[in-house]
């Protein structure tokens, strides 16, 4: 680690973006936590398809190592809202697969796009799909349910009633729903009752 902040990578990475992007991405190398960032912003800022953009994310999914530059990649993908099915696709693709960042990098994808109104459903059935027993593959679906349930507490309900998701992420979900701020009173001791 060099300690230069995400910030600061991120205003190179436009820089970067103004210029030819796709050789740059095409020859650039990282070789540090932050070098990996700043690729990923440079992934993000490419005004790109996400279809150009496809073999760089899988490229830079690779060599991830952390949930660091992997939840920075998904969250700085932006994608245009007509790319929204492919990217989707791209999620599903990626969850089938046994890799641990390239999982959690898909449902990452499901957290930062797909948690609404013409998604929330068959994001809570990706998101009830993933069985993995890892920690940091659970954080993420523990996330992305209870913010599911933040927005959605009727159809997570469902989810959580059900108690089909692992015992270390229902009762994750539960815990984030009980702390968070965005919760009524009412829906943190509603949901308690689904610890498992």
């Amino acid at each position: 680690i060099i300690g230069v902040r995400t910030p600061s990578l991120v205003s190179i990475a436009k820089e970067i973006s103004k210029g030819d992007a796709e050789q740059f991405l095409k020859v650039f190398v990282p070789g540090s936590h932050e070098e990996m960032l700043l690729k990923a912003a440079v992934i993000g800022a490419y005004g790109a398809s996400f279809r150009k953009k496809k073999p760089f994310i899988k490229d830079l999914l690779g060599s991830v190592d952390n949930w660091a530059v992997c939840d920075s990649l998904a969250m700085l993908l932006n994608p245009r809202t007509a790319e929204l099915p492919e990217v989707l696709g791209f999620a599903q693709f990626l969850i089938k697969g046994t890799k641990e960042f390239e999982r959690r990098f898909a449902i990452e994808l499901i957290l930062n796009y797909f948690i609404n109104e013409k998604f929330i459903d068959s994001s809570l059935d990706f998101l009830k799909s993933v069985k993995d027993d890892r920690n940091t593959v659970c954080d993420a679906i523990s996330t992305a349910v209870s913010m599911c349930y933040i927005k959605f507490p009727e159809k997570t309900t469902v989810l959580l009633k059900a108690k089909v998701l692992n015992r270390n992420v229902q009762n994750k979900v539960i815990l984030k729903v009980t702390q968070s701020l965005r919760a009524t009173p009412e829906e943190k001791e509603a949901v308690t009752q689904w610890k498992m």
